[in-house]
């Protein structure tokens, strides 16, 4: 046993005062892990974007200087297929001459790819695949 306490070095601390101390461990532990793991994904984690744009305009060659400039790194594209059916809930291109890619980024700060890239001069239409699908025009 500890000098003035039980065998664990608690002094005269009640049963309700150690589980509040527990409780309250944990409770910081969890947010801190939770916490690190936003952080991580926001400073160097992957999204995944559906662009619409304007064909015949250079906008994927400036899609792609962007994502250099930013060091994203292209990990993976896939262009809408030409002609692809138009649905309610598809993301193919609504309009003649606009046509669609989607681009799965990763690296620092890749949280702001879409901002970023929508802000690309001939950009119609940009989304994340998990999230709502946000008009830039």
């Amino acid at each position: 046993m500890g000098i003035g306490g039980d065998r664990h070095g608690h002094r005269g601390r009640t049963a309700a005062s150690r589980v509040c101390d527990t409780v309250l461990h944990l409770i910081i532990v969890l947010g801190v892990a939770r916490l690190a793991v936003r952080l991580s994904t926001r400073l160097h984690g992957s999204v995944t974007l559906h662009v619409i744009y304007r064909d015949g305009r250079g906008v994927l060659r400036q899609l792609l200087r962007a994502c250099d400039e930013h060091r994203w790194q292209l990990t993976g594209v896939a262009a809408d297929p030409p002609g692809a059916a138009r649905t309610a809930e598809s993301l193919s291109p609504p309009a003649a001459g606009d046509v669609g890619i989607v681009l799965t980024l990763s690296g620092g700060g890749v949280g702001a790819a879409v901002n970023v890239l929508a802000a690309t001069d001939g950009v119609r239409r940009i989304a994340r695949l998990d999230d709502d699908v946000e008009d830039v025009e």
